[in-house]
């Protein structure tokens, strides 16, 4: 039997209201197996009576399995599933009723979610993680990938329950496909479906006063907000991949809804800029513009004392996740659920009922639909810009807006010293990403960070990359933030000495292709074992700052093994001095370019155990140096048992050559 593209999509949307539990869909596979022998004809079901049977299967799910004999044997669930909402904690019950806002399978950024909450009053900054990972615990939200951290879904199955139950419980009310007006359609938490037909005379009639949250997916209406609608007691409006909202949209919105927390725009690539009311929303604490086109925000934003967390930028905005009519993100691939012996269970209903309808076990997928070709992808921004800039000319500049812990992307692009060092007076802050950093700013920068007391989070790109023979130093800040965690760095050369490394106990990531730490003297080297994040180092350099000899790798400075694992470039820097060092056996093996710099013709180096770079494939010479020096490292290269290249960095040569320490 052939099986039709609908087939399969109503299927899956089954699927996914079970929340991919095993003994659920295997009841469903057999009530479709049962109910459609009635309509065998030649050993063929008619596609009519088996689209029929799926799409009421979907429209009545809950209803179905609680009232129908034929799923007598799930009473047993949804004794456990009652009993539970019963004994659910009070601080736990409205987060839970809270998830079915979102469609089935949506993928829900987790910082969306907490940051939800937050403003709703169901949990505070303190304790909103562990409310998380309560359910978590429960798998009534379910991680949708290991790779995507960030990304979770409700379990279909849980939300098709919460639904199912009185409004008095629930509290969230949705418009969905043709709604009519006789339907009951009130409640604290309205969302809207993509699939809804956007009727305005139903929207109009209703009750509004009371609502808290408005969730758009699919298309906007510009009379979703209206000074008819008198959503005074709004608390959150959220909009993140919602299509059609305009500079307009949004121009009163200060006045409409003066108690919003919460406001998301992210993915309304229309919005270009926001509106001066802004400055009349008093009580915001989340405002997430990132993926539109805003690039610089109005001088209101300073009135917004009580603003926690901003998120901006277009960087990474086009993301391969598609999304299909039904709202729900398909682009993260995830393991099928299995059954008890490890079978998947997760293949389409009308596969499986069809299957069991003719007793022939079928093995192929019907992989010759293309089901996803019909998924569009989400559109990617274009003109992409890296942060959102602050007013420059605003009273008192960003450091009055002290509540902030969660700042980014801020732009300083052709911002003053004086804006950058604002940046000081935000001492709340735990995670903060720069764009623009550079030579005119970059002690401006580091001046505000030092010693700050909160921060754990640090991403800074710096906008003059090409200058990679001139690095910047991270021991500018001359003391590191105390509990920093992770620390990315992008778009230029930086260093960072093992010294400055050490003071960082707590940082557990570090990301950065062209971060160095820089060794310029022996107790540099003997105290490598102590720095932090060793084996994220890509690049390792030693650039002595005075005559004599450095020993690098022997046994009894090296005494806890190899290290810096990650390491492939390593440069010595001997500028105008006069250096032997000697490799020992405990060198990063994995060292593949060795690259040396000489400042002066009076500079000279003795180099030696370069055998011990087991990896090695290139070696360098660069700036001036004197013939002896030339001669002598051709003279170890020569000896090296891999017989590395030896390259000579002069202006004639077109060749790309590794920068300088």
């Amino acid at each position: 039997m052939d099986i039709t593209s609908d087939e399969v999509d109503l299927s899956r949307l089954i699927i996914a209201k079970c929340g991919g539990l095993p003994k659920v869909i295997t009841a469903i596979a057999k009530y479709i197996h049962h109910e459609l022998q009635n309509h065998i004809i030649a050993g063929i079901v008619p596609h009519e009576i088996t689209n029929m049977y799926l799409q009421y299967i979907y429209d009545e799910l809950m209803s179905l399995l609680e009232t129908n004999p034929m799923f007598h044997g799930l009473r047993g669930l949804f004794s456990w599933i009652q009993s539970y909402f019963h004994d659910c904690p009070d601080s736990l019950k409205p987060c839970i009723f809270y998830l079915s806002i979102f469609p089935s399978s949506h993928n829900i950024r987790r910082r969306r979610l907490l940051r939800r909450w937050i403003a709703e009053g169901y949990s505070t900054e303190e304790n909103v993680e562990k409310l998380f990972a309560d359910l978590f615990k429960l798998s009534i939200i379910q991680q949708q990938s290991p790779s995507k951290m960030g990304v979770c879904q409700f379990n279909g199955f849980f939300r098709e329950y919460i639904i199912s139950r009185p409004m008095q419980d629930n509290l969230v009310f949705e418009l969905d496909g043709h709604c009519s007006l006789d339907s009951q359609r009130a409640g604290k938490h309205l969302t809207i479906s993509i699939n809804w037909d956007r009727a305005k005379i139903l929207f109009e009639s209703l009750e509004l006063s009371r609502l808290r949250s408005l969730t758009v997916f699919g298309e906007w209406r510009s009379f979703f907000i209206s000074a008819d609608a008198k959503m005074t007691m709004l608390r959150v409006l959220d909009l993140e991949d919602t299509s059609g909202v305009t500079d307009d949209d949004l121009k009163h919105i200060g006045k409409l809804i003066p108690q919003l927390k919460f406001l998301s725009l992210r993915g309304c690539k229309d919005i270009t800029c926001l509106p001066s009311s802004l400055g009349c929303l008093r009580q915001l604490q989340t405002l997430d513009i990132k993926c539109t086109s805003i690039v610089t925000l109005p001088p209101a934003i300073m009135k917004l004392e009580k603003l926690q967390y901003v998120r901006a930028g277009t960087r990474g905005c086009g993301s391969a996740t598609r999304e299909d009519n039904n709202g729900t993100a398909v682009g993260i691939a995830t393991a099928p659920p299995t059954d008890g012996d490890g079978a998947s269970t997760s293949q389409p209903l009308a596969v499986a009922s069809a299957a069991a309808a003719t007793d022939e076990a079928r093995t192929s997928s019907p992989t010759a639909i293309s089901w996803l070709s019909r998924f569009r992808r989400k559109e990617i921004v274009s003109g992409a810009h890296d942060g959102v800039q602050f007013p420059a000319a605003a009273t008192g500049g960003i450091g009055r807006l002290r509540a902030l812990h969660t700042l980014g992307v801020l732009s300083v692009q052709g911002a003053s010293g004086k804006v950058v060092r604002e940046l000081k007076k935000l001492e709340q802050l735990r995670k903060l990403k720069l764009s623009g950093i550079n030579r005119t700013n970059w002690q401006d920068f580091c001046f505000a960070i030092s010693g700050h007391c909160y921060l754990e989070s640090l991403s800074v790109r710096l906008s003059d990359y090409e200058q990679k023979d001139d690095p910047y130093s991270l021991d500018d800040i001359s003391k590191p933030p105390k509990i920093l965690k992770t620390l990315k760095l992008y778009g230029g050369s930086v260093h960072v000495s093992p010294v400055w490394m050490k003071q960082l106990d707590g940082l557990t990531k570090l990301d950065d292709q062209d971060l160095q730490l820089t060794i310029s003297t022996q107790g540099d080297i003997d105290s490598l074992v102590k720095v932090q994040c060793q084996n994220m180092f890509r690049h390792l350099c030693v650039k002595p700052i005075q005559d004599g000899e450095l020993l690098y790798g022997w046994w009894e400075r090296w005494w806890e093994g190899r290290h810096f694992t990650a390491a492939k470039v390593l440069k010595i820097d001997c500028g105008s001095y006069k250096v032997e060092i000697e490799f020992g056996q405990f060198i990063p093996e994995h060292v593949e370019v060795l690259v040396v710099h000489c400042s002066t013709t009076d500079a000279s180096l003795k180099l030696s155990g370069i055998n011990w770079l087991s990896s090695l494939k290139e070696v360098w010479l660069k700036g001036t140096y004197s013939e002896a020096v030339k001669q002598h490292l051709q003279e170890e290269v020569a000896k090296h048992r891999k017989k590395p290249t030896f390259k000579v960095d002069d202006q004639q040569s077109s060749a790309t050559v590794p920068s300088a320490c």
